[in-house]
């Protein structure tokens, strides 16, 4: 007890002088304590009146060390506190948050040759004709064979996985398509997942795929979005944003276009005339917010939400507005020096607690916090003091997550399309293999079974085909496909297929494919693609 009773009085006198300060007017001792503070601002009055500055804080860190003698030594070590950050206003950083983006192709390829072009811009790239098979050389027969003999049990593991599925909801696997004519041709496909070797019990994702009437009476645009449900009722919470979005975007267009026509009425200037970036922004953010607003008055999602992505396709543009990690992605023909070329582009941003404008707003919520619960996982956002986490930044419902920081209001982005040509080769070529009219899907409930010949059609549809139709593409997915599948290859699956029904079916196809891989069969997201194929 002797060697620590003496450590701990030479420890005293460490303290003691590393606090010990003397006022820079007076000269006079100061003392951490109480009562020494009081007698020290009585002996200075300057000091007392002077406003307090603020002075980088010094932490003591403390260990005791044993030798192998026996005798034991505190070591006293200062360490520079990290600084307090500064109070943000939420609203503020909410504000900072938002992305209201108008860009036009032409600027997109300025972007994409540009050598300052950062990672997650546009990429440039030469259409180049995919031959079947991974691209990588096959040295013998027996890497042939071993390679066969793997995509064979692929296969056979899918099989099993659709046979499954069949007895499971109606609504476990859906798929739709819609035409409308001079604007795109669109089809949908979604499937439930997979957990511990079963199938789930409910597909938590849902689309809805559907024709929006002009308000003037022009030509009509298409809507088309996906939604990713999670948490104990997240099918709930897919279904119900999408069905809201149906009905909420019609009805913000007619607002918006009457709101229009009275602030213009006695000027020259027709309503008529206003751009698509502002009306079609403008447009998709209201209905986010009429939806987003309906569902957290409601006491049933407050425990599951639902992230989800829409676009607005138009005829000269598309726009997209989002929320959480729902991603769009296009692939435009574009000419550019080198060429004919593809621009591959992804109009959305994953939203995740880690971004540093996602990160900022939460921090500057009340109860908000960002944490990795180990190293390499993603991180999360979670109250103080609470076991409940989100991987999401945003999200439709999700009411307990509200006063940490999560918030529904999208970001949005209009792409204007390159100028069409109608009379060239390559447009006769993408009208000649347009699929035939069917069947619109009005809502996200009219929907149909999904053909289980899909293995056949399908069977090498992360391999795409030598023929690449020439035709804009619009790629949209849920996380089940883009964890598996990059922007680029999704890009060029899509144009390799013949229709845009197929190109959603070759998707799915492909990132099931990796899933099962990946798990060994044990396990896949739900999965839901989206794909409109526009003319050039």
């Amino acid at each position: 007890m002797a060697p620590l009773l003496s450590a701990h009085r030479g420890l005293e006198r460490i303290v003691s002088g590393l606090h010990s300060r003397r006022c820079p007017a007076s000269g006079a001792p100061s003392c951490p304590s109480v009562a020494a503070a009081r007698r020290f601002r009585a002996r200075c009055p300057q000091a007392a009146a002077a406003p307090p500055v603020a002075a980088p804080t010094r932490v003591l860190k403390f260990s005791i060390r044993r030798s192998d003698s026996g005798s034991s030594a505190v070591i006293v070590k200062p360490q520079q506190a990290p600084a307090p950050a500064p109070p943000t206003d939420y609203a503020q950083a909410l504000r900072a948050s938002l992305r209201r983006d108008s860009i036009t192709a032409a600027q997109l390829l300025e972007l994409a040759t540009s050598p300052d072009a950062g990672e997650g811009g546009p990429l440039l790239q030469q259409p180049v004709q995919r031959q079947q098979g991974s691209g990588q050389p096959l040295p013998d027969t027996m890497q042939r064979s071993a390679v066969a003999s793997c995509s064979d049990a692929i296969d056979a593991v899918l099989d099993w996985w659709r046979l499954d599925a069949r007895v499971q909801a109606p609504r476990f696997e859906r798929q739709c398509s819609l035409k409308v004519p001079g604007v795109a041709d669109a089809a949908a496909v979604t499937r439930g997942g997979r957990m511990r070797g079963q199938c789930k019990e409910a597909n938590q994702d849902a689309f809805v795929a559907c024709s929006i009437a002009h308000p003037d009476g022009s030509s009509p645009a298409m809507l088309i979005g996906i939604f990713d449900g999670h948490g104990s009722g997240g099918e709930a919470a897919s279904q119900t944003a999408a069905g809201g979005l149906a009905g909420a975007v019609p009805a913000a267009r007619a607002q918006l276009r009457a709101r229009a026509c009275t602030s213009s009425s006695g000027s020259s200037s027709s309503s008529s005339s206003s751009s698509p970036p502002p009306s079609s922004q403008q447009a998709l953010v209201t209905a986010f917010q009429a939806v987003a607003a309906s569902m957290a008055h409601d006491s049933d999602f407050i425990g599951c939400g639902a992230a989800g992505v829409a676009c607005l396709v138009e005829e000269d543009s598309i726009t997209a507005a989002w929320a959480g990690d729902c991603r769009a992605v296009v692939g435009l023909h574009v000419g550019s020096a080198a060429g004919p070329s593809l621009l591959v582009h992804s109009l959305t941003r994953d939203h995740k607690p880690n971004s540093p404008l996602e990160r900022s707003r939460i921090s500057a919520s009340p109860n908000g916090r960002v944490v990795q619960p180990r190293s390499g996982q993603p991180h999360r956002l979670c109250g103080v003091g609470g076991s409940s986490t989100l991987s999401l930044s945003r999200a439709f419902g999700d009411g307990w997550a509200a006063p940490l920081g999560l918030t529904a209001e999208p970001d949005a982005v209009t792409v204007t399309l390159p100028p069409r040509a109608p009379t060239s080769a390559a447009a006769a070529a993408a009208a000649a293999a347009a699929p035939s009219p069917s069947s619109p899907c009005g809502s996200r409930t009219s929907s149909s079974s999904s053909s289980s010949s899909s293995s056949s059609s399908s069977s090498n549809s992360g391999e795409a085909a030598a023929v690449s139709y020439a035709r804009h593409v619009l790629v949209l997915g849920c996380d089940g496909l883009w964890d598996m599948v990059g922007n680029t290859d999704a890009v060029a699956i899509a144009l390799s297929a013949p229709s845009a029904e197929a190109a959603a079916e070759a998707l799915l196809h492909a990132a099931q494919r990796k899933w099962a891989v990946a798990y060994a069969g044990s396990f896949s997201d739900d999965i839901t693609v989206a794909v409109a194929f526009l003319p050039i």
